[in-house]
């Protein structure tokens, strides 16, 4: 596969050839060197998908994401190896992946002026890996691709750069919880945020700005499992683990 991976953003790029044209905001070029694009299907890296053609982007860090705006291929005489029919998947590890949604992606108009299309929302999902399979194109028999995929981001969960400390410095009480879950925090100074996380990276709760170092999540009504607790201390990322009980 030519061009797997990918940065946060396929840059395109803005220009016309004619002078008194206008390069119109959020357009794409027709030229195939502005695209990425496939011509071999491959083992996909979430098993639950077939041999295919895909992308997957490492964004570097764990991000909040909402919006998604994608560009179809714009190429020039390359409409139909666009793709068709889309799934994203999304994961914190590039292991364990969850599907965020499936989609008709418009075919698109190898012009200046294609401006896209809105793609699923991730709706305040934290993720690291995006993984997007094509199952089918516009009727190219050999080659499938997309121009460009932009991501909507509300903030950076952690960085590898920031320590990340865990049980000493956060008590989590009780646990295993039914109800409600006392988180408190070992340190002088006082959670700049602190969130509730399932493990799929979906926020579920949060706070901001917290005057206390002791915080209560409510938990009841949440499913049965695993949780993450993430708090920024001081520029350091606290983490811990809670058990929800039915």
């Amino acid at each position: 596969m030519k061009n797997k991976y990918y940065a946060l953003i396929i840059f395109s790029f803005a220009f016309c050839f004619q002078t008194n044209a206008q390069c119109l905001e959020g357009t794409h070029t027709p030229f195939d060197e502005d695209s990425w694009v496939s011509c071999e299907e491959t083992t996909n890296p979430n098993p639950e998908r077939p041999v295919s053609h895909w992308i997957m982007y490492d964004l570097g860090f764990e991000y909040v994401l909402d919006s998604t705006h994608f560009w179809n291929l714009n190429t020039w005489g390359q409409e139909d190896a666009g793709v068709k029919e889309v799934v994203i998947d999304y994961s914190l590890d590039g292991v364990n992946w969850v599907s965020l949604d499936t989609f008709i992606m418009d075919q698109a108009s190898a012009s200046y002026k294609y401006q896209g299309v809105s793609g699923p929302s991730f709706d305040h999902t934290a993720a690291r890996y995006v993984l997007v399979t094509a199952l089918s194109n516009w009727g190219d028999s050999d080659c499938t691709g997309l121009s460009e995929i932009r991501f909507g981001v509300s903030e950076t969960v952690s960085t590898d750069p920031t320590p990340e400390l865990t049980n000493d410095f956060m008590v989590i009480s009780p646990n295993p919880v039914k109800d409600f879950a006392n988180v408190s925090i070992k340190s002088d100074m006082m959670p700049e945020r602190i969130g509730l996380y399932d493990l799929s990276g979906r926020l579920i709760e949060e706070r901001n700005n917290v005057l206390s170092k002791n915080v209560i999540f409510t938990m009841k009504g949440l499913p049965g499992g695993i949780y993450i607790v993430k708090a920024s201390v001081d520029g350091l990322a606290l983490t811990g683990k809670v058990v929800k009980v039915k």
